[in-house]
């Protein structure tokens, strides 16, 4: 360890070597005798140097720790004016606390749990109640331990981060008087940044193990406690996935578990009450030639019925023969294919509808407000549109220039009482408004960067339905609603992982629309929550 001292010209004299080898260092007044000390860090344990004031120390004092020293803070942690030593130990996931005397000595070390591979740490009063609290990175998250005032730590409450952070920082970054957190990350490159609620909580994700390769994703209540909750289908396993939510945006664990026909590569998740027992059920739908009903239970878990055959790419569910049970909707080559319910989880045989081309997604909604439900399928250079006769049979397509090929959704977005049409195609969100008669307005398109997916939702709870592409670049972009239809500049959120599945929910029952989002990865079975502060 080199110590060098400063010229006072901004250059540095030779430095004076301290024999002592590790990762970790910090500097404070440790003895009170106005002179600096250090704290290093090295394998098991911390080392104390008292400082001469001349540049040089006095011989070493260590203390043990659990584990290998990675980070080491010094703070007065129990307000005695006595500076206090914490020091993270990597792989037993602790950080140690010793608390000082006051003369460059120290008490037992005292531990405190931070999960996997705690990092970097800092001090600083993240709940503002005027004592100083603990934060750690850790292995895929930050660990805030909050401070009693004496020197010790309550349990510790984990945020998750874009990868496991690196480095950490502390700021005031919104101007509102409160500590918020910004770490970079080992695993990404893009720094998550904490916003402070004032509560010393931070809206931001919130990751929970599924089935691997989560894929699609839906968001509904499943046990009737009036807080939505998550399921999803892994891509190319067999097991359904249901996420209890609290109702305070965490979720219960593990999560219930369905398994289901092998089918592989499921392309959809369709929820509705198929067999009109007042709870929620689910359609999987693959793109291998099946769907299959899973009749809920009303408490997450499913009674699976026997997989059907059936090509399809894009599918729906909507009672379009107005008979009050839910029919289900395919799009199979060139052609529409509806399948009417019949109330206990089963469909009649397809009736099939020309649609001029194969279609990448659909969306069901009166679009020429006559009272019958009409289907809007997307091909890649326009949408098709069928008008319903309200019987469960459709008129010929009547097709509307796009770019859309993806996510294409449904909602009055400048709020003349009319459905319009969003989607997304490779580099932006395209908008048709609908003039009310099936027939829609040229697209406009908001430039955006390899999308993904789109959900439509007030999330500001102003009235106006907003935008929210996933982008492939590892963020969630937000476009805001004028109350027109035009859209201000997107409000990009770095994510660190793709963003192919959107749902919207309320996860924690605050009325604003939050986010969960699977992590599609061969090597992943975590989903995320991504919880709305509210903000305008």
């Amino acid at each position: 360890m080199n110590v060098l001292l400063g010229d006072g010209d901004g250059g540095l004299h030779p430095g004076v070597t301290i024999a002592h080898a590790g990762l970790a260092l910090a500097a404070g007044d440790l003895n009170g005798d106005g002179k600096a000390d250090l704290v290093a860090g090295g394998g098991a344990s911390v080392s104390v140097f008292l400082g001469k004031g001349d540049g040089t120390f006095q011989q070493r004092t260590s203390y043990t720790l659990a584990g290998m020293t990675f980070s080491i803070a010094v703070a007065d942690l129990n307000a005695d004016g006595k500076l206090d030593i914490a020091a993270t130990s990597f792989y037993q996931g602790v950080v140690g606390v010793l608390l000082g005397n006051g003369n460059g000595t120290f008490r037992k070390r005292v531990d405190y749990g931070t999960g996997i591979d705690p990092r970097p740490i800092t001090v600083a009063d993240v709940d503002g109640n005027g004592q100083p609290d603990l934060i750690v990175g850790t292995g895929g998250s930050v660990c805030l331990l909050f401070g009693t005032g004496d020197g010790t730590f309550r349990s510790k409450v984990l945020y998750g981060t874009v990868g496991g952070p690196g480095g950490l920082a502390t700021a005031d970054f919104n101007g509102d008087g409160r500590t918020d957190i910004v770490t970079t990350s080992t695993g990404a490159t893009v720094a998550s940044l904490l916003i402070n609620s004032g509560r010393g909580t931070f809206p931001a994700r919130h990751q929970y193990v599924v089935g691997h390769y989560p894929m699609a994703i839906a968001a509904g209540d499943f046990n009737a406690d009036g807080t939505d909750d998550v399921i999803t289908i892994d891509y190319y396993g067999a097991t359904v996935s249901v996420l209890l939510a609290k109702g305070d945006g965490t979720s219960q664990q593990p999560y219930k578990a369905t398994s289901i026909t092998r089918t592989d590569a499921v392309l959809s998740l369709l929820l509705g009450d198929y067999n009109s027992d007042g709870k929620l059920d689910a359609i999987v739908v693959d793109d291998y030639q099946h769907y299959q009903v899973l009749l809920g239970n009303g408490d997450g878990t499913f009674r699976v019925l026997p997989s059907k055959a059936q090509t399809s790419w894009a599918s729906a569910t909507a009672d379009v023969n107005r008979d009050g049970k839910l029919d289900l909707l395919l799009s199979v080559d060139t052609k529409l294919e509806v399948l009417l319910g019949n109330g206990d989880g089963t469909f009649g045989s397809p009736t099939s509808f020309e649609t001029g081309t194969s279609a990448y997604t659909m969306v069901v909604n009166d679009f020429d407000q006559d009272g019958k439900l009409d289907v809007a399928l997307s091909t890649g250079s326009a949408v098709a549109l069928l008008k319903g006769n309200g019987d469960g049979s459709f008129q010929s397509p009547i097709s509307s220039p796009t770019q859309i090929t993806i996510s294409l959704r449904s909602g009055d977005l400048n709020g003349d009482g009319y459905p319009d049409l969003a989607g997304v195609d490779n580099q932006s969100v395209g908008v048709l408004f609908g003039n009310g008669d099936g027939t829609f307005q040229p697209e406009v398109d908001y430039p955006l960067t390899y999308l993904y997916s789109l959900v439509v939702a007030d999330f500001n709870q102003d009235g106006k339905l907003d935008l929210l592409a996933g982008e492939s670049d590892s963020q969630v972009s937000l476009l805001r609603n004028d109350g027109t239809g035009h859209f201000g500049p997107a409000d990009k959120y770095p994510y660190g992982d793709l963003t192919e599945g959107l749902t919207v929910g309320n996860f924690n029952q605050d009325s604003f629309p939050d986010l969960a989002v699977p992590i599609p990865s061969h090597y992943s079975n975590v989903v995320d929550f991504l919880l709305n502060s509210g903000a305008q």
